[in-house]
Formats: C-alpha cells, sequence, structure tokens
C-alpha cells in the first residue's frame, strides 16, 4: 500500500466499489469520516464481507486486467487491504512506557526497579 490513512481507504472502498459494480450511487460514497467511526475489527470485516458479496453476485474476483486499477485481482488488492490494517491495529496496540518526571533517592537502576 502507498499510503495509509482513513482518507485514503475512503477512496479505496469507492474505487473497489466501483470496480466491482461498475458504478457507485451516491448514498455508498465513503468519507474518511465514516471510517474514522469504525473500529479496527469493522474495518477488516468491510473488505472480507466486500468479496463474499461479490462472490454472491458472480463476480470474477480472481480475474486480472492489468491495463485497468486495480492492476492486480480484487482479491489480492483486498488481501493487501487487510493485512495493511492488521498491522495497523499492532502497532496502534503497542504499549508504551511512561518515564518518571520526578527524582525518587531509592530508585534503583531503573525506574521500573523503584520500590515506592
Amino acid at each position: 500500500m502507498a499510503e495509509f490513512s482513513k482518507q485514503y481507504e475512503a477512496l479505496m472502498r469507492n474505487q473497489i466499489i466501483t470496480a466491482l459494480y461498475g458504478s457507485l450511487p451516491s448514498y455508498c460514497v465513503w468519507t474518511e469520516d465514516d471510517i474514522l467511526k469504525e473500529d479496527t475489527s469493522s474495518r477488516l470485516d468491510w473488505w472480507r464481507k466486500m468479496i463474499l458479496e461479490a462472490e454472491g453476485n458472480n463476480i470474477d474476483v480472481d480475474k486480472r486486467d492489468e491495463s485497468q486499477w486495480p492492476f492486480v485481482t480484487i482479491r489480492e488488492y483486498t488481501i493487501k487491504w487487510i493485512i495493511t490494517i492488521k498491522k495497523q491495529k499492532k502497532r496502534e496496540s503497542k504499549p508504551t512506557i511512561e518515564f518518571p518526571t520526578e527524582y525518587c533517592p531509592k530508585r534503583l537502576g531503573h525506574h521500573l526497579s523503584c520500590d515506592i
């Protein structure tokens, strides 16, 4: 994925719907605000369900047309988004360590070793 932002994901959702169904009704347009309202699980589910719905409508999600966007199969493109969102979730869930702002005379070599 070139760049990852909620705005970019909204744009890509709009493009994938257009690629699959040929048009994008105004009530289906995704915006950055729509993506911001969703949690990570909902975002992952959207990309997964897009493949299932397309297959259910007899759309060939494995057809490769290198002359048209997304230049890979719809399945491959969707999987790339799922991986990107999972990586973002993993980065966001890493714990942060807060360092003390006050001096403690009992502090040993490491700030977590203080017994106060």
